[in-house]
């Protein structure tokens, strides 16, 4: 990055800093804060802030690119971590893009949306849902990057420690579950007599009611979504993309996923097929195969799509008793984006790419550095070369290094 980009990006974000509404943490003054600076070696702190007055200079003296506050509530949060005396913290969780599977063959644009999606399944189904946690207990944010945060600010959670913050982890993310603990399972006699006199027996197993507690009515609901999603894709002759999913659970062949999406698309008992019987919650869909790798295939199918991110999550973050995040009203220096503070209500409508922008549409003069897509305001294909653009997206291209400032600065 030049000089004149690093003065231009500057200049702008001490003007944001200014004027905008800074939504203060609870206890503020007991946080120790953290910040990036264009052009700096590491971050600086520990910084701590007594007055909101206090921060505000700061931000508009320094026009910092990253700002983060800790989630943790000291003593004295400006000493040297040692004499701090943690007194609590909130519990955070952090879904990014990066924990999507697939994510490498989608665009940005595409990559918020699924985490999005992600993310209201875990406030929605495990800490609204499972932990009874209400909204006036969260602060739920848009990250300005890749994906979104949520604060859990309940006093219950404050005392918890990184043991049991990642067994909270492991709840939402599905690890190390005993999946025949979800299971109604109990042994039906096939043939009284069988072979030489011995019963024939199979193991049936069934699903629980929806209306079941924590995950065994998870199962179901997420079979019925499963269901909505795979019969989508199968009206719309994507069944091979089904079968490539299916193929990276550990163990499972190509013939194995291969009968799993032909046994879904084929009819069973009163059903046209068994993606109906998944919709409709039939709990008995387990049986409706005889092969158990075809089961089992199925069943992980089922977990993946209740676990929250398929299974993954930033744990580092969650187990954390000490970790500093990004403060919400602050420019993230690598896109641009304002981090923006959210309801459960306003999370559904939010479109980062128009409601994360703060800067203008003042023409600047860009030098773009590479071909790239742009879905700030709008989807709009650059070239590499010079481009007049408003500032909202030169603003965009400069913080994520794909161009220069242009011409004479103003």
């Amino acid at each position: 990055m030049n000089d004149s980009t690093r003065r231009f990006i500057q200049s702008r974000i001490s003007q944001y800093y200014a004027a905008a509404e800074l939504e203060m943490p609870p206890r503020f003054g007991k946080r120790e804060w953290g910040f990036f600076l264009w052009g700096g070696k590491g971050m600086v702190r520990p910084v701590a802030f007594k007055r909101r007055q206090e921060l505000r200079a700061f931000l508009v003296s320094r026009a910092p690119r990253h700002v983060y506050f800790s989630t943790a509530y000291y003593r004295d949060p400006q000493v040297p971590m040692a004499e701090k005396e943690w007194q609590g913290a909130d519990l955070i969780f952090d879904l990014d893009a990066d924990h999507i599977p697939g994510a490498e063959k989608m665009n940005y644009k595409e990559m918020l949306e699924k985490v999005k999606e992600e993310f209201k399944k875990l406030l929605d189904q495990y800490i609204m849902g499972d932990m009874g946690f209400g909204e006036e207990d969260l602060a739920i944010v848009f990250s300005g990057g890749r994906g979104y945060h949520v604060h859990v600010r309940n006093p219950k959670v404050f005392g918890l420690g990184s043991q049991e913050r990642r067994e909270i982890v492991d709840y939402v993310t599905g690890k190390g579950l005993d999946r025949d603990i979800l299971l109604n399972s109990e042994m039906v006699v096939l043939d009284e007599r069988g072979y030489m006199g011995k019963p024939k027996v199979k193991q049936s197993r069934r699903l629980y009611p929806r209306s079941e507690p924590g995950w065994r009515g998870k199962m179901t609901w997420a079979m019925m979504l499963l269901g909505q999603r795979l019969k989508g894709e199968v009206e719309e002759g994507r069944e091979k993309g089904i079968v490539k999913e299916i193929m990276t659970y550990p163990g499972v062949g190509r013939t194995t996923a291969g009968k799993v999406v032909q046994g879904l698309q084929g009819p069973w008992k009163d059903h046209p097929a068994r993606l109906d019987a998944l919709i409709q919650g039939d709990p008995n869909i387990l049986d409706s195969w005889e092969d158990e790798r075809v089961t089992n295939a199925f069943l992980e199918m089922v977990v993946r799509e209740m676990a929250v991110v398929g299974g993954e999550t930033d744990e580092p973050v969650t187990s954390d008793i000490k970790r500093l995040i990004r403060f919400p009203a602050s420019i993230h220096g690598k896109s641009s984006f304002r981090v923006v503070p959210l309801t459960r209500g306003s999370l559904d409508d939010f479109d980062p790419f128009k409601d994360a922008i703060v800067f203008g549409d003042e023409p600047v003069e860009v030098e773009v550095s590479r071909e790239m897509t742009c879905f700030v305001g709008g989807e709009k294909a650059f070239g590499k070369g010079p481009h007049e653009v408003s500032e909202a997206i030169a603003m965009h291209l400069l913080c994520s290094g794909a161009g220069e400032i242009g011409g004479s600065e103003e």
